[in-house]
């Protein structure tokens, strides 16, 4: 991981978005909480189990989910990751239809310090 690490955040526009590395700017009227994280449950050899997944989920500024908005106009990846936050406009995403985007969960499971990503941008 980046030493210092990295903090994510919702950005004004509802966007999804980390700080960069090495720097703790975050920009004014970003929301930092409530981000919740619930972990899933591994794989239990012994019984069986096959776990459980975890969720991730933001509920500042009257977001109600996830969603995935398609960079270009033709609704092909790469996507964009915004909170479903009150206000969220066409403006607002990229290919500027809101009714383009995906609404999704975002899914937790469990991982081992090794498997822990560098740098998000």
């Amino acid at each position: 991981m980046v030493p210092g690490g990295q903090r994510i955040y919702v950005a004004p526009s509802g966007a999804l978005s980390f700080t960069t590395a090495h720097s703790a700017y975050i920009p004014p009227g970003s929301a930092v909480e409530p981000f919740k994280a619930t972990a899933g449950l591994p794989y239990n050899a012994t019984t069986g189990s096959s776990g459980a997944i975890g969720r991730f989920t933001f509920r500042g500024l009257g977001a109600t989910g996830f969603l995935a908005c398609p960079v270009n106009r033709n609704r092909t990846g790469p996507y964009q990751v915004f909170a479903d936050v009150d206000g969220l406009s066409d403006e607002d995403v990229p290919g500027g239809c809101v009714d383009k985007c995906w609404r999704f969960n975002a899914l937790t499971a469990p991982s081992r310090p090794k498997n822990a990503v560098w740098q998000y941008v």
